[in-house]
């Protein structure tokens, strides 16, 4: 594994785990 890969799934998952706390904010405010 390089790190190129490494890095692309560990902001991949990031990015997922950022949309998931906009929705919770998004909904808290609701």
């Amino acid at each position: 594994m390089t790190t190129r890969s490494i890095t692309r799934q560990n902001s991949r998952s990031f990015q997922i785990a950022d949309k998931r706390n906009h929705v919770s904010e998004y909904q808290l405010k609701k």
